[in-house]
């Protein structure tokens, strides 16, 4: 069989086939993919840690529907072969993951959120209290507007990967959100931004479903602050540090803080 190559989307100096393999154009040597920690599998491009399955979606599946999601037909989320892929929205994929036993129920028949699902929690949590993704229709809106939200897709052709997956702002204030499923845990990248933007005196969460009352009070208190950047900042670190669940890893117990040189 003969293996056609095609330019990896937004990095040209790669080549990515059908069958998911990548390599670079000068040297010819295959990338060996890993696994981010939940689940998919990435490969680093120019310095940038990519989803396989998407680079494979946006080189070689037509998405005329502009569907937001690529979907593992069989499940399998380390088969990345461009035969077992497919677009779907976001509706679709997780009728997908109930039909495939993806989404497992726990006692008493509750669905145990996955990460999608969680996201959607959280969505609809803002908006109840005001907070609405950007170009909101206005005929949607039900709560006088206090800030925005925006959805980040990580790796492709245009994002990197490893940023928080939602930006909130309310009153001058931006909250970076890493969500996480129950059972979720964020790769050695994805800490590290949170990390890296907490050290630089913004605000950046990794937040779990068991977080999301302590998170729905630091937003609460946002809203209500009378705009004090450093306070708001101190009142939400200092929440935030005490529940794992909504965790800015800003502890030392947890890695070392760089450390400031002057130029």
């Amino acid at each position: 069989m003969i293996i056609k190559w095609h330019p990896c989307p937004g990095h040209p100096s790669y080549e990515i086939n059908r069958l998911a393999q990548v390599r670079s154009v000068k040297t010819g040597k295959l990338l060996t993919p890993y696994d981010d920690g939940s689940g998919y599998l990435r490969v680093k491009l120019d310095g940038v840690n990519c989803r396989l399955h998407i680079l494979v979606a946006l080189a070689f599946i037509p998405n005329p529907e502009n569907k937001p999601v690529v979907n593992h037909k069989r499940g399998k989320k380390h088969d990345c072969r461009a035969s077992q892929l497919e677009w779907a929205t976001i509706s679709e994929n997780t009728k997908h993951a109930w039909d495939h036993g993806l989404i497992q129920r726990g006692g008493g028949g509750k669905a145990v959120a996955g990460e999608k699902n969680f996201e959607n929690r959280l969505k609809r949590g803002l908006e109840r209290v005001g907070i609405y993704p950007l170009a909101h229709p206005k005929d949607k809106i039900t709560v006088h507007p206090c800030g925005y939200y925006e959805k980040r897709w990580g790796g492709g052709r245009f994002q990197k990967s490893g940023l928080p997956d939602m930006r909130i702002v309310v009153n001058g204030i931006a909250l970076e959100v890493e969500l996480k499923d129950t059972h979720g845990t964020p790769s050695d990248l994805q800490k590290r931004n949170v990390q890296q933007i907490n050290y630089s005196g913004g605000l950046a969460f990794i937040l779990y479903p068991e977080g999301f009352e302590t998170f729905k009070d630091i937003v609460k208190g946002v809203i209500t602050w009378p705009c004090d950047c450093p306070i708001a900042g101190l009142i939400v670190s200092t929440v935030a540090r005490s529940n794992t669940k909504c965790d800015m890893l800003t502890g030392s117990e947890r890695s070392p803080t760089p450390t400031r040189t002057t130029p």
